[in-house]
């Protein structure tokens, strides 16, 4: 057979499906000359620095010709598009638009997902399956059901009275978060002052905040004042922008593992889809049927839709089939969903895993829509992924000049030429090993608590409280006590505050301390 030339003639589908394969798999992406070559980082806590023009197509794989093109659709609504890690297109008719401070409503939900997901990472107490019961009184619940776990609330679904697979009620929206989801501030303040060493020595939800959030990831233009997570973060769109790519990193930021990926994994994905198939904790997800926002819509166009990867799935087993709406019920070849924040007037951030984009954007309300008119809240992101697409596409591996290709591929999660790691580093997802809420203990513990007078001071008053409320304090022989009755709770954390009142040196003197014991201590 020397000297025979052998031809292999494929169809152009077959080429192209070879191409998908090898891009997926990161194969063409590493010679293409754009995107991938660029490599993937995160900013640290350095600023974001934008990339030059004339290297936007060599590190962000994006067009600048094409991006000035659809600029003047986005004027009104300060933006930024981050790719690989970098600041690649931002855009405001106004200075310092994208890098001031100013409240994001509603968006500092998803925050608080992330910020209890940094909790319960750490902590040994508390969990996204713990009872609500346990860690929040009876006043402070409300209208929550006694029967409710975190992640009902999480998923705000914790006030239907019956909690069974398909017996919630419509979902509904806790708009201001003092209906359900302030009570998961209240719990991350316990958890926090019940082992503080786990926490840096924060002293409560918002300086943890500060210390292991803000700072490491250089948002300094962020601030929480803690108590409430339904709409009192102030931010910045350069800001939020790093809330996306600690999502897109899967927890990672620099290295360092700031919250575990098992959490990430269930705040992005459905978690009670019998009521409503695009949310997760606290965090929308693209759905192609069944899903219920308060002001939104979902992507239907380009971009990929929510679904575990098996049934029922974590953490509580409810489902019984695949969800987020997807057409056909086909099974999903890439887990690679987009998923978003959303605040009352277009404050969002949003993340293309498949893509490697993170897209922040702050006043949508007044973004100009493709067809010149004014486009409702949710739409903002998509105006500015309507722009970015066609500046990316001439540098695609296999879809380039092929807008219609790439989005049928795409959307079917079948195509995602910059997703940087699966999740869980391409193993089997833990979806179908259960995971199973802590058991239930019935506190048999009763202290007596000391209270020692401060060298010096003349004690005039004296106020214990037991999560709130007050406790009676005996004095006998110059000696304090105070009897700290935990029985009968749930496992979790009493914080016990004292507050003694009186003169030291002839100067009025008020001293503070706070004490945490866990109900359900060994052998209670």
């Amino acid at each position: 057979m020397m000297g025979m030339r052998v031809v292999v003639r494929c169809s152009r589908l077959a080429l192209r499906s070879l191409l998908v394969l090898l891009a997926t798999a990161g194969v063409l992406a590493m010679s293409s000359g754009v995107a991938g070559a660029a490599g993937t980082e995160d900013p640290g806590s350095a600023p974001w620095k934008q990339v030059p023009r004339d290297r936007l197509i060599a590190e962000c794989g994006l067009d600048p010709a094409m991006l000035n093109a659809y600029a003047p659709n986005l004027l009104l609504s300060p933006f930024v598009v981050i790719r690989h890690g970098k600041l690649c297109w931002e855009g405001s008719l106004q200075p310092n638009a994208t890098t001031e401070s100013y409240p994001v409503f509603s968006a500092t939900k998803t925050f608080g997902a992330m910020l209890f997901g940094m909790v319960v990472t750490r902590s040994s107490l508390l969990s996204d399956t713990s009872k609500v019961a346990d860690w929040v009184s009876a006043a402070d619940r409300k209208t929550i059901n006694p029967d409710a776990l975190m992640v009902h609330v999480l998923g705000m679904v914790s006030t239907n009275a019956d909690l069974s697979f398909g017996k919630k009620r419509k979902w509904s929206y806790d708009t201001d978060g003092t209906r359900e989801i302030d009570v998961l501030a209240l719990a991350m303040d316990k958890a926090i002052a019940a082992e503080p060493d786990r926490f840096g020595g924060a002293k409560d939800a918002a300086e943890f905040a500060q210390k292991a959030l803000f700072d490491p990831l250089g948002m300094s233009a962020s601030h929480w004042p803690g108590g409430a997570i339904g709409g009192n973060l102030t931010t910045s769109v350069h800001d939020m922008a790093r809330l996306g790519q600690l999502i897109l990193q899967r927890g990672l930021w620099q290295g360092e593992r700031v919250i575990s990926e098992e959490y990430l994994y269930r705040m992005t994905h459905p978690s009670f889809e019998d009521t409503n198939t695009g949310y997760g904790y606290l965090t929308y997800v693209n759905a192609a049927s069944g899903w219920a926002w308060p002001t939104s819509s979902a992507d239907q166009n380009c971009s990929p839709f929510g679904e575990w990867p098996s049934y029922p799935h974590r953490p509580l087993f409810q489902s019984t089939g695949p969800n987020g709406g997807v057409p056909d019920n086909r099974a999903q070849k890439l887990d690679i969903a987009h998923v978003f924040s959303s605040g009352t007037g277009g404050q969002k951030w949003i993340v293309y895993r498949g893509l490697d984009i993170v897209i922040a954007t702050r006043n949508g309300l007044l973004s100009v829509g493709d067809g010149g008119k004014l486009i409702e809240g949710f739409s903002s992101h998509k105006t500015v992924w309507n722009a970015i697409r066609p500046a990316m596409l001439p540098f695609d591996p296999v879809y380039a000049g092929d807008e219609a290709g790439f989005c049928k591929a795409y959307r079917a999660s079948e195509y995602a030429p910059d997703l940087r790691e699966p999740w869980f580093d391409g193993k089997a997802a833990p979806a179908a090993s259960p995971t199973k809420v802590k058991p239930a203990c019935k506190s048999r513990r009763r202290l007596t608590l000391a209270i020692a007078r401060p060298k010096g001071m003349t004690v005039q008053r004296v106020d214990v409280r037991l999560d709130g409320r007050r406790v009676r304090v005996k004095t006998s022989r110059g000696r304090m006590t105070a009897v700290i009755d935990l029985r009968g709770r749930g496992a979790t954390v009493a914080i016990v505050r004292i507050v003694l009142r009186g003169v030291r040196a002839g100067k009025p003197v008020v001293v503070s301390r706070t004490r945490a014991f866990r109900t359900c201590a060994k052998g209670s």
